[in-house]
């Protein structure tokens, strides 16, 4: 009987155990079941996430370089129109015509010079470097055209004197001794010249300045030797003057400026000069060959040589603040006459203004 109570019991018991556990194994398996969706739900989510924020910092990343592109651009196109702006000021803009009645080749009529090669004659016996070797340091300033120029021009005078007048041959100087000479005239030759180690305004002679060095000059040979010239400052001239200069054997300093920028592409500063009209530069003429419209150019800087005559007039029309107007050069004119009163004279260096000494150069490249 009791048997019959309890075994009932029981079993009723182990079932309810047995649907117990299944409840909990069902409930546990639900259980991973939804904690291995919720990972991987997750883990999409979190990939989702780091996808989106990837591709939003390139997109960020990608914007930021387009702007800075934009902005780029923009400060480029500035820098180039304040740029354009000051050569529009400075430049020259009118026609470009190369001399006419000009055939073949035209050489400044120089003593001596071969008709093979004229060029290189006159180049060897008359060019004067602006920055020459002192030993083993360089001349201290680079500011010299103007100074070389005209001892180059002088010194093509007094050779021209000494073969078309008979006068003696006066030996030719260099740009130091030329210096020394004048430096040593003392202060009113500073002003017109500033010593060669002056920081920044060093070595540097006026076109003005040095026309009246060179009437100096003239008139010293005219006292000593009986004849000399006239150096003229002019401007507004036109490549047909410079023909006729050297068709009469008038030797020739042509000013010019040259083009620089204000600012670099990033708007730093590039060069002050722009805000004068660039940088200024003085050279003489040797020739013209018409066949290829090219001016031979004596340079102390040793920059330019051949010259077509677009190249020339954009310039020697160029404004710099400081120079002559546009197309100005200086003439040296020898006398018609000479009176032929010789005296035996020691050369010496002209001053900046009265009456008085010489220049009598030469020297073998820099640049103003």
């Amino acid at each position: 009987m009791q048997e019959k109570v309890v075994q009932p019991a029981k079993d009723a018991f182990d079932k309810a155990v047995t649907t117990a556990q299944n409840i909990v194994a069902t409930a546990e398996n639900k259980y991973e079941e939804v904690k291995t969706e919720i990972k991987q739900k997750w883990g999409d989510t979190k990939q989702w996430v780091q996808t989106k924020v990837e591709e939003t910092k390139k997109n960020i990343k990608r914007q930021w370089e387009n702007t800075k592109q934009a902005i780029s651009t923009a400060w480029i196109s500035t820098t180039q129109k304040i740029n354009e702006s000051l050569h529009d000021v400075y430049d020259y803009h009118g026609p470009v015509n190369p001399p006419s009645g000009v055939t073949g080749q035209l050489w400044l009529a120089m003593p001596g010079v071969s008709s093979s090669t004229p060029y290189d004659y006159i180049l060897k016996h008359y060019y004067v470097n602006q920055q020459p070797m002192m030993g083993q340091q360089l001349w201290p300033s680079p500011n010299e055209c103007v100074t070389a120029a005209t001892i180059q021009n002088a010194i093509m005078m007094q050779d021209i004197l000494a073969a078309k007048f008979g006068i003696p041959a006066i030996p030719h100087i260099d740009l130091p001794t030329f210096a020394a000479k004048f430096d040593a005239l003392g202060p009113r030759n500073w002003v017109a010249r500033p010593p060669a180690d002056v920081p920044i305004i060093g070595g540097m002679l006026s076109p003005k300045q040095a026309e009246r060095v060179l009437n100096a000059h003239g008139e010293w040979l005219r006292e000593n030797y009986g004849c000399g010239y006239t150096a003229r400052l002019t401007w507004g001239n036109t490549p047909d003057d410079l023909i006729s200069n050297l068709q009469n054997g008038y030797p020739t300093s042509i000013h010019i400026s040259q083009q620089v920028d204000i600012l670099k592409p990033d708007g730093s500063f590039k060069d002050y000069r722009a805000l004068f009209g660039g940088v200024p530069h003085t050279f003489s003429l040797a020739g013209y060959d018409a066949t290829t419209d090219t001016w031979k150019i004596i340079d102390p800087a040793g920059f330019y040589k051949d010259l077509p005559t677009a190249k020339l007039m954009g310039l020697w029309g160029r404004q710099f603040i400081g120079y002559p107007p546009r197309f100005a050069m200086t003439t040296l004119i020898s006398d018609a006459t000479c009176a032929q009163s010789i005296t035996t004279v020691t050369p010496t260096v002209t001053p900046s203004t009265p009456t008085g000494t010489s220049i009598p150069s030469q020297t073998v490249q820099p640049r103003r």
